[in-house]
């Protein structure tokens, strides 16, 4: 419908808005022109109004205290409270229902029992209430004792709170203009306000609204859609609307969005509905400098009431912020409330995630949002990760999983030890080698030499270690190491690694003034053993009787020896799992923060060859993924806890003590910033978790997560088929064809290689051959068995692997993060890895990141292209700007970069390679896109709740990973951008969502051969909407009311509120144990509905096999037990033909009325006939 609005501007209004905030959302007139209208929802068909009463002595401006005096008013509320029989505030009465979802329900019901003069006493009460303004404290104060009770209190808030996930949004302010504005708004208002006047304010709400960017238009989803619900039946029964209005509900629904929760979603939703007028009152004092601009208007008492107020609103979103960060969101939302105050606060926020400030509605600050600690530590991890499976290319593999050939994996080990070998004396020696052996050793020592390099740049290796020949990490295999504790104590001892140090450490200093080098000891230095163990073990071995070596015997000297062989070996199992640059002094917290280039100096690598791996490829992946590790925790946050502790927390604690926090309220700040450092960057390993410390603990923990992901993920990639699709999304419409095009191509790139891969692995586990990974290496010795799909040596696949994408090692982790997290014991790594490469997860992975990656590179050259073009409007030019500040790309640069790569007029690809922008910020931007389109699950990347990565969580919440993920990305970017480009923006995703879910649909179709087109207890066959939901649901649409949907699928099976809440939740494996205590299922059940693939039986092997599967493992059903003697009898349903009771109850005859029971009373009518009732005193039929 569309309505010309400019035949109301003639029409006077007085203005009620004195607040300067927000003149210009409300008071502004419009310079609208005939050709000018707006397109709005059909108006509801309006029952007529009884017409109010001349004693009303009200005029437009007026408040609640003055609707109270007001007789006409008065006479109403006394006449219809006794009416409906409640002896209640009329007020109190009234904002119920805009609060409390329970209200609003019952209240849809008891519409229908009212009288037509009860039903326009209403519609009078409710019309006054809704347009009185808001004044002075009591009125507030009341205003917050109702608000707070009602949502309290009320059940259904709080299950809607649960339900809520909420993920940031702008202020209440915002929300109630924009609520107030929603076709929803302008649905409930009632016959007295669809007036002229109405009409006009109509047109300025939707002006605010544009204005305000449609900031919170999805919050509180959980609580405004069902609200709105309940409201539109009240308006149906009082006439005031003829039908209901589902668009309006799903309107409402996506309006009110993730607020909906305890109190973020009752305050947001409810107020909304009010309208904006409470909350322009409530928001006008925010800080001192308007007071004077109010003063007219208020008093100073009620200018420092309202601010009281402010600051409980204030304290509430606080909270929220910390629900969020704590449950569903990002860690870093936990801050939001803070992050102005403090600088330094904002900057550590920065560095642990680039786009911490962006929310469903904001983009954040403005400019290039510069590489964060994940991505910089991906890239570098990456860059040495490429280049050692380049150099290691060349070698020969044997086995199914594809390891190196022993025999050349101990003479590489043994030349990478040799301290006669470097760079500059391989080749006069390389005649003694294996050719290929020698092209290994120089890739993997440059690689070496590389990250010995970046490491001294941030002085991780202390400020005496040189680069030296034959060096070579190692790596200890500490379930040897634990089953032969004396063995190794013992190497130990008579290396003399375990000799007593009780004198403090000697240092070198150049005296000022001159140039002479002196020794010296720190004023404040501790004995060395004190220092790193904090014992003294001489005290120790004599019982207290001695404390310095020099006045003990040989043999309390060799007692002293045994007990610290005994520390330093309990110190290798305890830190096994804490980064190593931290091991250095053997002591957690307080290290210096070294890289030892050696440990053992004194020991023999063969001495101890029982303790150390021997695998080449293990030792140096781990040894780059810790120096990798390692280096970005010191470029973003120093060294160690104490560098960080003094370079960024206590400064940051000033900043928040100054900004008018208390001392204890920064100290809270400041614990929380110490705790997400420590678990962000990698240095809090929960090395004292059981699941971790116990070797059989650590065993079940692998078994049952390994379990759940072979059981319920054989479809992996079926359900990942969606995921290129997001491409589209983000990419020109233009640009489709060559997204579909990178798609094929890197499908087919890596089919190639899948067919390579599967070729060679028969070679090498069915026939005992040996294979390599190169083409031609020119080395006859190798030729044998080469690739001819080799991807190490494609350019294309080389940029990706050198970000950190599509190797290997980087799939796996991404996979871990996406099923559950790593499993901690080789046999259960490699069971995962093997399954997810049936499955084809991990090919399709490396797929579609080889295709995100290509899609990324375009876009950046794209946008660098139409920039540097020119012609292009404001808001496109601001668009495409975006788009490269958000993949950390200055639009300068890019330009520079672009116009720099023409040659003739046209790009020329040579050009733009030699240009330090595209191994720096194209790459590195590609990378970046990359990983919002194919997900990384990762505490690293600051992406989900910190508490996920706990070893108890990685099983409580097996596979929420992911899904929180998506919603923190994917779906936010959805939002975003649709609030802030949505020209550009809408006309992308649309499309995109329509063919994600279109391919789900088909996905769920092949999953269950074609089971999920019918209803499971009827039979019958869904509605094409219910198939429509099913597919959103598979590609993550839902978002966090995924949940709620598993909520409510349990609730329906009368499990109960709680049950159903821990279900909605909980991993597989928490489920299992439910099941197990509520449906008794034994435990060969529970085994059986776990073995590998369970969730493909019923498609593979035909349907009905899994719940033959069960039955089989459960035993003899109760059906199936004798009854012999008892008869035959109907189990559960609804049971007919009892003698002498009439199948309705409500029928039956009173003894006393002489009449049926729901002919006297409506109390124990069936809901049917009530419903029936109301509806015909609806039509005026009864």
């Amino acid at each position: 419908m569309t309505i010309d609005l400019t035949r109301f501007i003639d029409e006077p209004e007085e203005s009620t808005n004195d607040n300067p905030l927000f003149a210009d959302l409300v008071s502004e007139p419009y310079d609208l022109t005939p050709e000018q209208t707006y397109t709005v929802a059909p108006e509801p068909k309006l029952a007529p109004v009884v017409e109010t009463s001349t004693s009303s002595n009200l005029n437009y401006n007026y408040s609640l205290t003055d609707l109270e005096k007001d007789p006409e008013f008065a006479k109403r509320a006394e006449r219809f409270l006794q009416g409906v029989g409640r002896n209640e505030n009329i007020f109190e009465y009234l904002r119920d229902e805009n609060f409390s979802l329970s209200a609003a329900f019952v209240r849809s019901i008891e519409v229908g029992d009212w009288t037509e003069e009860e039903k326009q006493d209403y519609i009078y009460l409710r019309d006054k209430f809704n347009n009185a303004n808001l004044k002075g404290f009591k009125e507030r104060f009341n205003l917050v004792k109702d608000l707070s009770v009602d949502i309290l209190t009320d059940p259904l808030n709080i299950l809607a709170g649960i339900f809520a996930i909420p993920t940031g949004g702008g202020s209440l302010a915002t929300r109630g203009a924009l609520q107030g504005a929603s076709q929803a708004a302008v649905k409930k208002l009632t016959a007295s306000q669809l007036s002229k006047r109405a009409a006009l304010k109509q047109a300025k709400a939707v002006k605010a609204a544009k204005q305000t960017a449609l900031y919170g238009s999805v919050e509180g989803m959980a609580w405004a859609g069902p609200h709105e619900y309940f409201l539109q039946d009240i308006d149906v029964d009082l006439g005031m609307r003829d039908e209901y209005d589902l668009s309006s509900v799903a309107g409402m629904t996506v309006a009110g969005g993730a607020f909906g929760g305890l109190i973020g979603g009752a305050i947001g939703g409810g107020l909304g509905l009010y309208g904006n007028r409470y909350l322009t009152k409530e928001y006008k004092h925010t800080n001192e400098n308007l007071i004077d601009n109010v003063a007219s208007s208020q008093t100073r008492k009620e200018v420092v009431e309202d601010s009281k107020l402010e600051t409980v609103l204030a304290s509430s979103k606080n909270k929220l912020n910390v629900f969020i960060a704590n449950s569903f969101g990002k860690p870093t939302t936990w801050f939001q409330g803070y992050v102005d105050k403090s600088p330094k606060l904002k900057q550590f926020l920065k560095d642990l995630r680039y786009d911490y400030d962006t929310t469903l509605t904001s983009q954040g600050e403005e400019g290039v949002k510069r590489q964060s600690f994940g991505l910089f530590m991906g890239e570098t991890i990456g860059k040495y990760q490429y280049g050692l499976a380049k150099s290691l290319n060349v070698l020969y593999r044997v086995g199914w999983r594809a390891r190196l050939d022993p025999k050349q994996n101990k003479q590489l080990v043994k030349m990478l030890q040799d301290k006669t070998l470097t760079l500059d004396s391989i080749d006069k020696v390389a005649s003694n080698y294996d050719s290929a052996l020698v092209t290994a050793y120089k890739g993997i020592r440059e690689t070496l030499d590389k990250a010995f390099d970046d490491a001294t740049a941030y002085d991780l290796f202390g400020p005496n270690v040189r680069k030296t020949a034959g060096y070579f990490p190692r790596l200890f295999k500490y379930d040897v190491l634990e089953k032969n504790k004396a063995e190794f104590k013992d190497i130990v001892v008579k290396s003399g690694h375990a000799d007593i140090l009780d004198e403090p450490q000697m240092f070198q200093f150049i005296e000022e003034g001159t140039d002479e080098i002196k020794k010296g000891i720190l004023r404040d230095a501790k004995d060395i053993d004190q220092e790193i163990f904090g014992r003294n073990f001489v005290s120790e071995a004599t019982g207290g009787k001695v404390r310095k070596l020099k006045d003990a015997t040989p043999e309390q000297i060799a007692d002293a020896k045994v007990l610290k062989a005994d520390a330093i070996v309990e110190n290798m199992l305890e830190y096994r799992w804490t980064p190593f640059e931290l091991r250095s002094k053997g002591q957690k917290n307080n290290a210096k923060g070294f890289l030892q280039e050696r440990v053992f100096r004194n020991i023999k690598d063969e001495d101890i060859s029982k303790f150390l791996e021997d695998d080449a490829q293990q030792i140096l992946e781990t040894y780059f993924t810790n120096t990798g590790q390692a280096i970005a925790r010191s470029k973003y946050f120093g060294r160690t806890m104490l560098e960080f502790e003094e370079k960024t927390l206590k400064p940051m604690r000033k900043e928040l003590e100054a900004s008018g926090m208390t001392r204890d309220e920064a100290e809270k700040v400041i614990v929380k910033v110490r705790d997400t450092h420590r678990k962000v960057t990698g240095l809090e390993q929960y090395s004292q978790s059981t699941l971790k410390k116990n070797k059989w603990a650590r065993g079940m923990a692998d078994w049952g997560k390994l379990s759940q992901q072979m059981a319920h993920l054989p479809f992996a990639t079926l359900s990942s088929v969606t995921e290129p699709l997001l491409l589209l999304s983000r990419a020109g419409l233009k640009d489709s064809p060559g997204v579909i095009k990178d798609i094929a191509s890197a499908l087919v790139k890596e089919g190639n290689s899948i067919l390579d891969r599967s070729f060679k692995g028969i070679q090498r586990g069915v026939f005992g051959k040996k294979t390599t990974g190169v083409k031609d290496i020119g080395v006859p010795s190798q030729k044998k068995g080469a690739s001819i799909f080799d991807t190490m040596d494609d350019d294309t696949w080389g940029e990706l692997y050198k970000t950190g994408l599509a190797l290997e090692q980087a799939v796996q982790e991404r996979i871990e993060g996406l099923a559950g997290e790593g499993m901690y014991g080789s046999w259960a790594k490699n069971g995962q890895a093997a399954f997810f490469k049936v499955n084809l997860l991990t090919q399709w992975t490396k797929a579609v990141q080889l295709a995100s990656f290509t899609t990324g590179k375009r876009l950046i050259k794209k946008n660098a292209q139409l920039l540097s073009e020119g012609g292009l409007s404001k808001s496109n030019k601001q668009y495409l700007t975006k788009q490269l500040n958000g993949l950390g790309v200055d639009a300068n640069e890019a330009v520079t970069w672009y116009k720099g790569s023409l040659k003739n007029g046209k790009f020329d690809d040579s050009l733009a390679k030699a240009q330090d922008f595209y191994e720096g910020a194209y790459t590195s931007g590609a990378n970046r896109f990359t990983k919002e389109i194919i997900l990384n699950p990762s505490t690293a990347e600051a992406n989900r709740p910190l508490w996920f990565s706990h070893p108890a969580a990685q099983l409580l919440v097996q596979f929420a990973g992911y899904p929180t993920v998506f919603n923190n990305t994917i779906l936010k970017r959805f939002s975003n951008e649709a609030v802030n480009s949505p020209m550009q923006s809408i006309p992308k995703a649309l499309p995109t969502v329509l063919l994600m879910t279109a391919v789900a649909h088909v996905g769920n179709t092949i999953r269950s051969n074609g089971a999920n087109l019918k209803d499971y207890e009827t039979g019958l066959s869904k509605d094409d909407s219910e198939l429509i939901l099913e597919g959103v649901r598979r590609w993550g649409g839902f978002g966090p009311f995924d949940y709620q949907s598993r909520w409510s699928n349990e609730f329906d099976r009368n499990v109960g509120g709680y049950t159903a809440t821990l279900k909605a939740f909980a991993g597989p494996l928490p489920q299992d144990a439910i099941d197990g205590i509520l449906y008794r299922k034994n435990i060969p059940e529970m085994i059986g509905t776990n073995l590998p693939g369970y969730s493909a039986y019923d498609l593979v092997l035909g349907e009905g096999t899994k719940k033959s599967l069960r039955s089989t493992l459960r035993g003899s059903s109760p059906k199936e037990k004798s009854t012999k003697g008892l008869g035959s009898y109907s189990r559960g349903g609804i049971v007919l033909n009892v003698p002498n009771v009439k199948n309705e109850p409500d029928e039956m005859i009173s003894r006393v009325t002489k009449q049926p029971f729901n002919a006297t009373s409506e109390s124990v009518q069936d809901v049917e006939d009530r419903a029936l009732e109301g509806q015909l005193k609806g039509l005026g039929l009864k």
